[in-house]
């Protein structure tokens, strides 16, 4: 730890100790409990980026980190800085015996979590780059407790071996991302080869990988729980829940505008139909009414050119009308029995002309009748592409909402990383204040340690003094 070649003086700490007997304390201090067997101490290593830093801010943070880590408090803990590679790195030996209470340190993977966390807060907090934990990593970058899973993984994303545990994880971040459902995702990985052992009484999401199984591997299950170690992503029920809901969500908000769509249009049909069936009916009319009175036209005109007499008129050449009304048909057998003279004649075509005029007027506003029914069904038609419209308009707002949260979003978490470092901050007088206060109290009992070394000699030597007069006493006595 302190080889020359690889460190400076300068470049060492001692918490509880001196860095230049740190071994001779710690081990007295395990002589002084009477725990000399067993695990003799702790060692962690801390790399930074290459080029980030240098020694002595490393120096700095790795003794800030050792100070705070509530974890070794009360041990002895040497911290050194190395730059025997391109990066530099700080090592850290505990002291496995307290010299508080002579307790021997417990250790476990949730304390090496924290460890990883409070490191990652202070290199934050000095501008440094720290592994984001939120997706899977690189060769470079992957974490593991286990050495060997660590090769395995490294290895694996290297290419050189198959990881079941990197396949599942790949497998679960690619179908997780859209299935709707605990149903629908269990078949999409059913579909990819893996078998999914989620039950409301269990605690934890079993995976298989059933190839390996099937080919009688015995490592072919992995936990939700340890990707969640190996990766730092949340693949626990709640969290793949949850995503599930937002697939769901996000799935439903177009087919939703589409059937609303859909519904507004199959009801505009619904609307046009009796109006379209007027039309038609309207449009027959009209086209009756114009041959009556193409009919009654060319009867009135060869009326006229008669004369007073009935020739051209007779029953075999005249004309055959209909009438919409069911009124009596003016025919030549009608206009036969008016009377024969030129004034009869002339009032009965002054007449079929008033009819035929009242029939015009009517025809014209059965016309603007049709016009206006004509112009409400594209005023509906327009209403439909209006309403079409409005729902690209709501899809256009949505989308808009969306980046508005996800600003207010950025806002809140760069908020929320801004109180994180003023709280690191206070935290950090807080634990120098602590240190100051430890230290006060160490050096007041090392005081009361020496006092009592001077009362003890000053009464060793009273005693003496007592003894020499005494003995001064008898010798005067006997002589």
């Amino acid at each position: 730890m302190t080889q020359e070649e690889k460190t400076e003086q300068k470049l060492q700490s001692g918490i509880g100790c001196n860095p230049e007997t740190a071994y001779d304390e710690m081990q007295a201090t395990k002589e002084a409990w009477g725990k000399t067997d067993g695990r003799q101490y702790l060692h962690f290593v801390q790399s930074f980026a290459p080029g980030e830093t240098n020694p002595e801010q490393a120096q700095a943070i790795g003794k800030e980190l050792a100070e705070n880590n509530k974890a070794w408090q009360g041990h002895e803990i040497l911290v050194v800085t190395h730059q025997d590679r391109e990066h530099i790195h700080n090592h850290f030996i505990i002291n496995s015996v307290s010299y508080e209470d002579g307790h021997k340190i417990q250790s476990s993977k949730k304390d090496l979590e924290n460890l990883k966390k409070q490191s990652d807060k202070l290199c934050e907090r000095e501008g440094l780059s720290v592994i984001d934990r939120s997706k899977p990593r690189t060769a470079e970058e992957t974490t593991a407790y286990n050495k060997d899973t660590y090769k395995i993984l490294k290895d694996a994303e290297k290419g050189k071996t198959q990881s079941y545990v990197q396949d599942t994880a790949i497998a679960i971040i690619e179908e997780k991302q859209e299935a709707t459902s605990r149903e629908d995702f269990i078949e999409r990985m059913d579909k990819r080869g893996y078998g999914v052992d989620w039950q409301d009484s269990h605690k934890n999401i079993t995976f298989t990988d059933k190839e390996r199984e099937a080919h009688g591997e015995k490592k072919c299950k992995v936990r939700n729980s340890t990707l969640e170690k190996y990766y730092n992503i949340d693949f626990s029920k709640e969290g793949l829940s949850h995503e599930f809901e937002e697939n769901r969500a996000r799935a439903s908000r177009p087919a939703e505008a589409e059937r609303g769509l859909a519904e507004r249009i199959e009801e505009a049909k619904r609307n046009m139909q009796p109006t379209n069936d007027r039309i038609t009916g309207s449009e027959k009319e009209l086209a009756e009414i114009r041959q009556d009175r193409e009919r009654a036209s060319q009867l009135a005109t060869g009326s006229s050119r008669s004369g007073s007499s009935r020739a051209g008129i007779t029953q075999n050449n005249e004309p055959e009308t209909e009438s919409r009304d069911s009124r009596p048909e003016r025919t030549a057998d009608h206009i036969a029995e008016q009377p024969q003279n030129r004034s009869g004649i002339d009032a009965e075509l002054e007449r079929i002309r008033t009819e035929l005029q009242a029939e015009a007027e009517r025809a014209e506003r059965k016309a603007e009748s049709v016009r206006a029914e004509q112009r409400e069904n594209i005023t509906e038609q327009s209403d439909i592409k209006a309403g079409a419209s409005r729902v690209g308009a709501d899809q256009q707002d949505i989308k808009g909402e969306q980046s508005s949260v996800n600003r207010e979003l950025r806002g809140a978490t760069e908020s929320q990383r801004s109180l994180d470092r003023e709280h690191r901050n206070l935290e950090s007088k807080h634990s120098r204040i602590d240190a100051d206060h430890r230290g006060l109290k160490g050096e007041q009992q090392r005081i009361v340690g020496q006092q009592r070394g001077i009362s003890e000699r000053v009464r060793e030597l009273a005693d003496r003094l007592k003894e020499a007069i005494q003995q001064v006493f008898r010798r005067g006595k006997g002589r």
